[in-house]
């Protein structure tokens, strides 16, 4: 993909970027990029451009839509030139949409996941073959997990997973755990992922 105009290296995207990764958006503005954030509340994506001065660029689409994923992902990258570095959240129920964003990296690509990534009894090698077949990315993993208390277990706070990110995104570990994720057992009850 070309770009026409931008930062070159310095465009950062963010995709659920309002809710718990609203720390890492940001953060990644503080640090001179320019960020679009992936969200479907518009609300939500005003107050987060308020409070980063304008530094944020909104995008206002629902990645469960691929055609208008593919599309918005387009105008950004002709806007804002290439991006170089990605920070992709996105629930199992739309399966497509991290490799949908992955084909408009050129650089640092991390894939947020939840602590059913670390699941012993699921096999989840083909998720990191998919990603390794894109050219021009470098593919990490952040797989949160939960933390530990004296009265019991508890899954991580928003805070607690965006410094984990921004841990991750300065360390390039190709795969980073956030918390704990072992023994299995341990993890707290009700998880939605």
């Amino acid at each position: 993909m070309r770009t026409t105009s931008g930062d070159a290296g310095r465009h950062a995207l963010v995709v659920g970027g309002t809710g718990m990764l609203r720390e890492v958006s940001l953060e990644l503005a503080r640090r001179g990029y320019v960020v679009s954030v992936v969200a479907r509340g518009i609300e939500r994506l005003a107050r987060l451009m308020r409070e980063a001065e304008g530094r944020i660029n909104p995008v206002a689409v629902n990645y469960r839509d691929s055609e208008a994923l593919n599309r918005a992902l387009e105008k950004i990258v002709h806007q804002y030139g290439t991006i170089a570095l990605a920070v992709v959240w996105t629930h199992r129920i739309a399966p497509d949409a991290p490799l949908t964003v992955a084909r408009f990296v050129q650089g640092r690509f991390f894939h947020v996941l939840g602590s059913t990534a670390a699941n012993p009894a699921q096999d989840e090698s083909g998720r990191r073959r998919d990603f390794e077949g894109v050219p021009g990315l470098v593919y990490h993993e952040i797989v949160l997990g939960f933390c530990r208390e004296p009265s019991g277990s508890r899954w991580l706070t928003d805070r607690e997973i965006s410094q984990g990110v921004i841990d991750a995104i300065d360390t390039q570990y190709v795969r980073q755990i956030v918390g704990e994720i072992a023994p299995w057992s341990d993890r707290p009850f009700a998880l939605t992922d």
